[in-house]
């Protein structure tokens, strides 16, 4: 009976070590962790040297070498690249005519969580500043006071609509916040 003991702690001791390497084989390999939230198709968790933490993502989290930003106003896209490939693109909704997103190369400068404009009686989520520190970003769709997003703003997404930022779903926007870090070049173009 001893001897069954001895074989059944010993088999239960390897059967632990052998599961705690299959747990740190699977962590070294790639594992990516989102918050509960399952890997979009624009993600290859196996194949990825990017670890995504819940909160905003370091530069130390992301290589930042090819990284850049393609904002696309004719097309109403931005397309997050690494070289010339491409790593995710989304809808936008940039300026309208009357108060346009300006052209040119940009770089990413700071961000927050949240703001609310009393002027235009929205604000937004996740925002990400390019130009004039805080005067430009790339955001959510617009939200009320409350902070729920105005359905008619985010039915005009792939459309020019904003005062001069870029719009994003909110999905979008906070991957993007959470993603893409400080320094990282926006090329905005028609």
């Amino acid at each position: 009976m001893q001897s069954f003991k001895r074989r059944l702690v010993g088999a239960a001791l390897w059967g632990g070590a052998a599961l705690a390497i299959v747990f740190v084989a699977v962590f070294i390999l790639g594992a990516v962790v989102m918050e509960g939230r399952a890997a979009t198709t624009d993600v290859n968790p196996a194949a990825s040297k990017i670890r995504v933490d819940p909160g905003r993502a370091t530069d130390a989290d992301m290589p930042m070498e090819g990284i850049w930003i393609d904002v696309d106003q004719s097309a109403q896209t931005l397309t997050v690249m690494r070289g010339d490939r491409v790593v995710r693109r989304m809808a936008i909704s940039s300026g309208k005519d009357g108060t346009p997103t300006p052209n040119g190369v940009f770089r990413v400068q700071n961000r927050g969580k949240w703001f609310f404009s009393s002027r235009y009686g929205q604000g937004a989520r996740y925002w990400v500043s390019f130009l004039g520190w805080g005067k430009y970003l790339v955001h959510s769709v617009p939200c009320d006071a409350s902070g729920r997003v105005i359905a008619e703003e985010e039915d005009l997404l792939g459309n020019k609509a904003s005062h001069g930022c870029i719009r994003l779903a909110m999905e979008d926007a906070r991957w993007f916040y959470e993603a893409i870090p400080d320094g990282t070049v926006l090329k905005i173009h028609d």
